[in-house]
C-alpha cells in the first residue's frame, strides 16, 4: 500500500479455551479505538467526517455491560466516560493497539442502549469467535505479525485479495450476529 493512513489489521488469534471463557478481548484494554460515521450525539446529526473515540472493554458481569449483552461468547462491552459509538456506527471497527504497534481488531460495533448513556456500555461483536470462520471463508491466508512481542495475539491477513473478502465477512458477522 502506497498510503501511509491506510493499512491492514491483524485478527485475533485466540484459543478455545480463553474464548469461552469469555476472557476476550482482556478486560481493561484501554487502547482500544472505535470508529464509525453515525450519529455525533443520540438522535443527532450523522458526522460528516470520521470519528473516533478510545474506549476500554468491561467485564460482561459489570452492571453497565449486563443489560446490553445477549450472548457473551459472541459480544463483549466497550465503553468510555460520555462518550460512544452511536446509531449509525454499528459494523465500524473496534481495534486495539499493541506494544509492538500492531492494530488487531478484537470487535465490530454491534448496538447498545442510546448513546454514551453512563449506566450502559456498548455492545460490540466479539470478532475472535469467528475466527474459524473467517479462515476457512479466506482459506486460512494469514501471516505471522512482524514482530513476536505481541501482547495481544494476533493473525495478519496475507494478500489484498483476501484483505477485501475478510472486509465482506466482518460486515456479514455484524449483520448476521451482531444485533441479536
Amino acid at each position: 500500500m502506497t498510503d501511509p493512513s491506510v493499512s491492514t489489521i491483524c485478527l485475533p488469534s485466540v484459543s478455545s479455551i480463553t474464548l469461552s471463557a469469555g476472557e476476550w478481548p482482556p478486560v481493561g484494554i484501554t487502547v482500544s479505538v472505535a470508529v464509525g460515521w453515525g450519529r455525533l450525539s443520540e438522535n443527532g446529526l450523522t458526522a460528516s467526517t470520521l470519528q473516533q473515540v478510545t474506549m476500554q472493554t468491561v467485564d460482561r458481569w459489570s452492571s453497565i455491560c449486563s443489560p446490553v449483552i445477549a450472548n457473551w461468547s459472541v459480544q463483549f462491552c466497550a465503553t468510555a466516560p460520555y462518550k460512544d459509538t452511536c446509531q449509525g456506527d454499528s459494523g465500524g471497527s473496534l481495534m486495539a493497539f499493541t506494544s509492538s504497534k500492531q492494530w488487531v481488531l478484537v470487535g465490530a460495533t454491534s448496538s447498545g442502549i442510546g448513546c454514551a448513556r453512563p449506566y450502559y456500555a456498548g455492545s460490540y461483536t466479539r470478532i475472535a469467535a469467528y475466527q474459524t470462520w473467517i479462515s476457512s471463508i479466506t482459506d486460512g491466508q494469514f501471516i505471522n505479525p512482524t514482530s513476536s512481542s505481541l501482547t495481544l495475539p494476533a493473525i495478519c491477513i496475507a494478500t489484498a485479495h483476501y484483505r477485501s473478502t475478510v472486509s465482506f465477512v466482518l460486515v456479514s458477522i455484524v449483520f448476521l450476529f451482531g444485533a441479536m
